[in-house]
């Protein structure tokens, strides 16, 4: 009965590797693949850190 089970459980191994992958659909909202390029406007650009630079003020007199 153990050689049953083992030898049922091969043929179910072998012939799940064996099988042909089956491919995801296509995602239409998906970027492409490539190298990301900096968009202008957003602050990404040459020289930009990825912190912003924050200017100390004093706090309104009504936050008080």
């Amino acid at each position: 009965m153990k050689k049953f089970i083992f030898v049922l459980a091969m043929i179910f191994g072998v012939a799940a590797c064996s099988s042909e992958p089956v491919e995801t659909p296509k995602d239409p909202n998906a970027l492409p693949d490539g190298i990301m390029q900096p968009v202008a406007g957003t602050g990404a650009m040459d020289g930009g850190g990825f912190m912003p630079e924050i200017q100390q003020s004093s706090m309104p007199a009504n936050m008080k």
